[in-house]
């Protein structure tokens, strides 16, 4: 019986990878050998054993190495925040509360979703090689949106900030919110790192590999540099700059529409179909001005179209409750 011991243990510890699945094994073929058990019950048994193991609970040992394995592979999700400045050069500090809320929310959401959230700032952009050369022909341009950290020289300037640090990935706006985006879609993109934007040529949510978010951060600003000195407009932006680049060249980047807004199909009750086929919600400044004129949203008091982090929660919450 000590020898059929010995070889009880040494086969657990080559079924287990932990040590008290292992001391498990061997208490269990032990107390069949004592018993003097037949050979087939014993491997019945021990069978029996391993597969409810693997089929255990969620405080089974299998279960939690499998578990703290998917923690190490969230992929990432990059957003961009930095507080806008004014003509003149004062900062937007009445704004700063909605903006801080709204990016804690953000990355609750995406972190609750599966996703590692990280937030890059103009000192990110700043890294870029090129940011002093678009820095000064973007606010050397015709645009009167256009000035040193306004806000649409901000959206530019993420451009650089995504391309600087080298990994390549997924890119949101910090209003944009996970549905059905998994993170398996995350860990196996789609169109091969072939830079792709997911509400057509707006910029909320788009991914590509380095090389290609290096191609399109350049291609991006020269548009845009390009367009406003040779028709002097006086207003621009980067989704403009997709959208033109886009309607001259439909292969300069690959375009989906699985990206919706506020998907509500009366107040307080979500669209589950409409849902269905969406990985994420935009809730952008005009779709929440929308929302809010149509009765589509309840506005507590106190709140207004600003307080879209308390809409973004609300959203969710009910997209969970009603479509599952």
């Amino acid at each position: 019986q000590l020898q059929y011991l010995h070889n009880s243990w040494t086969m657990a510890e080559q079924l287990g990878r932990h040590s008290l699945f292992a001391l498990a094994m061997a208490l269990l073929m032990a107390a069949l050998c004592i018993h003097q058990q037949p050979l087939t019950s014993t491997t019945a048994r021990l069978n029996h054993f391993i597969n409810s193991m693997r089929k255990g609970s969620d405080h089974s040992i299998i279960g939690s190495s499998h578990r703290g394995l998917e923690e190490q592979k969230r992929p990432v999700i990059y957003t961009f925040f930095q507080l806008k400045k004014f003509p003149g050069g004062s900062s937007d500090e009445e704004g700063r509360f909605y903006h801080e809320a709204l990016l804690d929310t953000w990355k609750e959401m995406w972190t609750e979703a599966g996703w590692e959230p990280r937030i890059l700032t103009l000192e990110d952009a700043q890294r870029h090689p090129d940011y002093e050369q678009y820095k000064s022909e973007l606010i050397g341009t015709s645009a009167n949106n256009l000035f040193e950290d306004s806000y649409d020289f901000l959206c530019f300037v993420r451009w650089l900030a995504m391309a600087s640090h080298g990994e390549g990935g997924f890119m949101s706006d910090y209003d944009l919110f996970p549905l059905t985006i998994s993170p398996d879609f995350g860990l196996n993109p789609p169109n091969n790192g072939i830079f792709t934007s997911f509400q057509q040529h707006v910029p909320c949510l788009v991914h590509g590999s380095p090389e290609e978010w290096e191609r399109m951060a350049h291609a991006v600003l020269d548009k845009a540099v390009d367009k406003m000195f040779t028709e002097d407009l006086e207003f621009y932006s980067d989704m403009f700059a997709l959208m033109d680049m886009f309607k001259e060249d439909p292969t300069s980047y690959i375009q989906h529409n699985i990206v919706g807004f506020y998907i509500y199909k009366e107040r307080g009750v979500i669209d589950c179909d409409r849902a269905r086929n969406l990985i994420a919600v935009h809730l952008a400044h005009d779709p929440t001005k929308n929302a809010i004129e149509s009765g589509l949203l309840d506005v507590p008091k106190g709140m207004d179209k600003r307080s879209r982090h308390y809409f973004a929660r609300t959203l969710i919450q009910r997209w969970r409750e009603q479509c599952f």
